[in-house]
């Protein structure tokens, strides 16, 4: 049986440029099929910037129709700071609410003080001493927040965000070379401010360290001699841990930013860190795939990054590190929107239904009276007997009209009271900064609409309450209910607001 194609997107954002590859799925086969890149000058460095979102929209354009289909899946290899990536032993006895446990735990990083974070976390399995582990990630809120919105206004539709050594590590065990460079791997990436220097044992990651890198480490032989001191402290964790265990150590460094020669890099490196296995490559290389050759009619060089971001969506199964920095607004928002959708699309089947069956019944009437005349132009009913059979027939069929068109009429009636794309409309309106709605039901007869939701404060849920009752098609509006609630560290205000329509009150 020949093996069903999946296509998946995979994006990589960093300050310095925005990458894109569209890569093919065909049983246990990948395959790059398309790649673009573009430059960003040093100014840009603040995710979702209008810049940003220009390459973006540029990248995919360049990429093709398919990159812009709305079957295709998109993930996001993502280079933001501050990024908190660590890895921490499960205790002994298990946190009732596992999610509290590290949020505590990474809340204490420095880098995340005082911001709006999101955090995931994943098991890795089971460490040579017997504990268990787990992979979690934090980053600010914010700034995920713009970049998916920049994505989405390009026309991709984000499931998944996730840091940049993870896809980077994703795809380059996919692509076969983690079996030639042996069981314990030292990753290394080296963005424009970051290093993430990481360890693989068998394929999941045993050890990860995110540095900055000093703002006089410019120069070239000040920024080799600090990398190397790095890799050097990350060799000697590996040579008095576990990690002796798997072998000879082998190091791979990807260079993130445009800037620099691979080359010019790798012998001094290897000279000062006195390891011949290791390797310096950019990010962007040739991808071998199952197809051997047709790499090579791609217009770039695909990223690293961008191609094990597109393999998360592809192959999820496969993953170790199931980490998701989505946010969950952006998760809910969707979810809301596609709820509304469906609503709309019921209601309009509902009218579609009632229509054609209103149609059928007027033809089967329309039948029933050319039935009737023709059979009196024929001369059959001349007498007091046809006559009489007639008038009865004539009145079985109206009795039977009537019944099937009376519920028919109430419901169309009763649909047809509030014009409900005003009152979508007057809600989105009104709606302020800081207010979100979670709820919006009405009872049998659509006379009162009810709103439930979440507000950041109660000034700004009665700010609500003030722009739905200025509203058009509301006659009255009230607050009945509104309490205080903790979410997340944070204080909200749970509302549920009461509006009368203006059909309710006699279009007053």
């Amino acid at each position: 049986m020949k093996p069903r194609v999946r296509t998946a997107l995979g994006i990589d954002i960093s300050p310095h440029q925005v990458s894109a590859a569209l890569v093919e799925r065909a049983g246990r086969e990948f395959r790059v099929i398309a790649a673009a890149s573009s430059h960003l000058s040093d100014s840009v460095a603040q995710h979702g910037s209008i810049e940003q979102a220009r390459a973006l929209s540029l990248v995919i354009k360049r990429l093709g129709r398919r990159a812009r289909s709305a079957r295709v899946k998109a993930a996001v290899s993502l280079s933001t700071n501050p990024l908190v990536i660590r890895i921490l032993d499960v205790p002994k006895h298990m946190p009732a609410n596992i999610r509290e446990f590290v949020e505590g735990e990474l809340r204490q990083c420095v880098a995340l003080s005082g911001k709006r974070t999101l955090c995931d976390f994943c098991g890795i399995g089971t460490a040579a001493e017997g504990r268990k582990r787990m992979l979690t990630a934090a980053a600010e809120i914010e700034p995920i927040v713009r970049m998916v919105n920049a994505c989405t206004k390009a026309g991709v539709l984000v499931e998944a965000v996730e840091p940049s050594i993870l896809a980077c590590a994703r795809a380059f065990y996919a692509s076969g070379r983690g079996e030639t460079y042996g069981r314990a791997i030292l990753m290394a990436v080296l963005g424009g401010n970051t290093l993430t220097v990481s360890l693989f044992y068998d394929g999941v990651m045993d050890f990860v360290r995110i540095r900055d890198i000093p703002s006089d480490m410019r120069e070239h032989d000040s920024l080799r001699e600090w990398l190397a001191e790095e890799l050097r402290a990350v060799m000697r964790y590996h040579s008095t841990g576990a990690g002796s265990n798997h072998g000879v150590l082998h190091a791979r460094v990807v260079l993130q930013s445009p800037e620099g020669s691979a080359k010019e890099l790798e012998a001094p490196l290897r000279a000062r860190t006195e390891m011949e296995s290791l390797v310096v490559t950019h990010s962007h290389e040739d991808f071998p795939d199952s197809a051997a050759g047709e790499s090579d009619t791609l217009s770039e060089a695909p990223s690293q990054m961008a191609v094990g971001a597109a393999m998360k969506v592809l192959d999820p199964d496969a993953d170790h590190s199931r980490i998701n920095l989505l946010p969950e607004e952006v998760r809910r928002a969707r979810s809301l929107a596609r709820h509304v959708l469906l609503t709309a699309i019921a209601g309009v089947l509902t009218f579609l239904g009632v229509l054609v069956v209103m149609l059928l019944l007027n033809r089967t009437a329309d039948t029933a009276r050319e039935q009737v005349e023709q059979t009196r132009i024929s001369g059959q009913l001349y007498t007091t007997r046809a006559l009489i059979a007639q008038d009865k027939f004539l009145d079985q069929e109206i009795s039977q009209v009537r019944q099937a068109l009376g519920p028919l009429q109430k419901l169309v009636a009763a649909n047809c009271e509030v014009d409900w794309s005003a009152v979508l409309n007057a809600v989105r309106r009104a709606t302020p900064a800081g207010v979100c709605v979670t709820e919006l039901s009405s009872d049998n007869h659509n006379e009162r609409v009810s709103l439930k939701g979440l507000a950041l404060s109660c000034e700004a849920a009665q700010s609500f309450v003030r722009g739905l009752d200025e509203s058009e098609p509301f006659a009255s509006v009230a607050m009945t209910r509104i309490t205080t609630k903790q979410q997340s560290g944070r204080g909200l205000v749970e509302y549920q607001i009461d509006c009368s329509t203006k059909s309710a009150s006699g279009g007053k």
